[in-house]
């Protein structure tokens, strides 16, 4: 009978075998990702990659992306030159309903409210005019 090896080293191995779906998702997390691309990348079964990923990741592959894309998108947030609908659709969201409502979800609040409560970075020269000179 063979020993289970330790917890670090079942994560560490999970980890390195979904390394090709996590380096994909983080350079094409805006587009639209299918799980059996996902799977075939690492070269598992859509059903053991769904399972692993969940085991390694606490997550599903679905709650993984969805929170990578609030992340991004709350990242583009900060700047508040840019629309809310546009960090929503940059970030792969099809629907400013469904970018709400995950939103909402990951981080706890409307993305209006989370933009004006404390995360946006405000311009100083916003709304000011041309300083006059004095001679």
């Amino acid at each position: 009978m063979q020993k289970r090896p330790p917890d670090v080293y079942r994560i560490q191995f999970g980890i390195s075998q979904l390394g090709p779906a996590l380096d994909y998702i983080a350079t094409h997390y805006a587009t639209e990702i299918s799980l059996e691309r996902l799977a075939r990348l690492c070269g598992i079964s859509l059903t053991h990659f769904r399972r692993q990923f969940r085991e390694i990741l606490g997550k599903s592959p679905h709650r993984y992306l969805l929170e990578l894309r609030v992340q991004a998108a709350a990242a583009a947030m900060r700047d508040v030159r840019k629309r809310i609908s546009e960090a929503a659709f940059d970030v792969g969201f099809s629907t400013l309903s469904t970018f709400n409502r995950a939103f909402r979800d990951v981080l706890g609040e409307a993305p209006r409210t989370w933009r004006s409560s404390r995360h946006s970075t405000r311009n100083p020269n916003l709304g000011r005019t041309k300083p006059t000179q004095n001679h």
